[in-house]
């Protein structure tokens, strides 16, 4: 059907634009080579070396820029068609019925987010990485958008509020999978604040980072209930 092709069609653009953009960011932020030998050991002129960096970084620039244009239009020119209204409480197999083990089982992401967040902080994890808070605030604009195109492409014509005795694994219960996303990002965050004083500038902004991203997914979910406030079923 053609409203799959451009729903698929748009999400490989919108991916490769922030792929390409990625890129781009990279290379304008990267720590340049002083010198470097080439395959016969003669030195390569530091001006050679920052024209390539620039002409890649403005290259995938470009090319991101186009395919998010791409991915734009696809989105507006793709025709809605509204699926028949699905009862989201219904669950299919074991695995997704609500249940005491999903208590325990998302409980358990505090503690593993936590340790995570310590992990990531550790010396070895810092080397040759470059965090900023210019990434730090596109960080927080892209998680917003994430949790609203999580909700748009989930289909659903009902959403249940999250709860801690269900899974946060369903692609068809789409605030509960934001909900303990948050949760988890929110205990990496805290893990990494706990490792703080002994890792320096780097480790500052790699805990902003995990900050920046709880922040967008607060964010996006808030202007998502707001929006969606009259689909939201309270248990």
């Amino acid at each position: 059907m053609k409203w799959r092709s451009l729903r698929g069609h748009s999400i490989t653009y919108f991916i490769a634009g922030i792929i390409c953009l990625h890129i781009a960011y990279v290379n304008f932020t990267a720590v340049e080579p002083v010198v470097i030998r080439n395959e016969y050991q003669q030195i390569v002129a530091v001006a050679d070396l920052a024209t390539v960096f620039r002409v890649i970084a403005c290259g995938m620039l470009v090319i991101g820029a186009l395919f998010l244009a791409s991915a734009i239009r696809g989105w507006i020119a793709q025709k809605r068609i509204r699926r028949p209204e699905t009862d989201v409480r219904n669950s299919n197999g074991l695995l997704f019925r609500d249940s005491w083990v999903w208590i325990v089982v998302n409980l358990a992401l505090i503690p593993l987010g936590v340790w995570a967040g310590y992990e990531e902080l550790s010396p070895r994890k810092l080397q040759g990485t470059n965090p900023d808070g210019v990434l730090c605030s596109v960080l927080v604009v892209i998680m917003s958008i994430f949790v609203l195109g999580i909700l748009h492409f989930s289909h659903c014509d009902r959403f249940r509020s999250p709860a801690w005795n269900r899974s946060p694994f369903r692609w068809r219960d789409p605030l509960q999978a934001l909900f303990f996303t948050t949760v988890a990002m929110s205990g990496m965050f805290l893990g990494s604040l706990s490792r703080l004083g002994q890792s320096g500038t780097r480790g500052f902004w790699s805990a902003a980072v995990f900050g920046s991203m709880v922040i967008g997914l607060l964010i996006g979910q808030a202007i998502a209930y707001s929006l969606y406030r009259g689909r939201i079923i309270h248990d």
